[in-house]
């Protein structure tokens, strides 16, 4: 038993790392930015 939770935990670690890396790869590789996303919001009409 102590060896499957061993496995386990090793393996987290490079699958944590890959989807922290695949989090930052897509929120860098997508168009726009935060300013952007701000300014949009902002307009007028689409206020309610």
């Amino acid at each position: 038993m102590l060896a499957y939770t061993l496995r386990r935990t090793l393996w987290a670690i490079p699958t944590i790392l890959a989807v922290i890396t695949a989090c930052y790869l897509l929120l860098h590789l997508t168009p726009g930015g935060r300013s952007t996303a701000r300014s949009i919001c902002r307009r007028p009409s689409w206020r309610i």
